[in-house]
């Protein structure tokens, strides 16, 4: 990956992982999730709750996300 910082790193192209958005598909079942609480995000949402993790382990928990939620590589 290009030696992005921050935001950039985050909002990129190389970051970016088209899936379908109709009703029941991959993405609205990872948007479900990520709109969620959960026990571990400590009233966070888990998209609040992943703000407070670098970049690294937010890209790896998002890539096992979608892996849980039926994505294929």
């Amino acid at each position: 990956m290009a030696s992005y910082r921050g935001i950039e790193r985050i909002h990129n192209i190389n970051n970016m992982v088209k899936l379908p958005h109709e009703k029941g598909s991959i993405h609205a079942k990872v948007t479900g999730f990520y709109n969620s609480k959960r026990q571990f995000t400590d009233g966070l949402t888990v998209r609040n709750w992943l703000k407070t993790k670098s970049f690294e382990e937010q890209y790896e928990y998002g890539v096992n996300i979608l892996k849980r939620f039926g994505w294929n590589l």
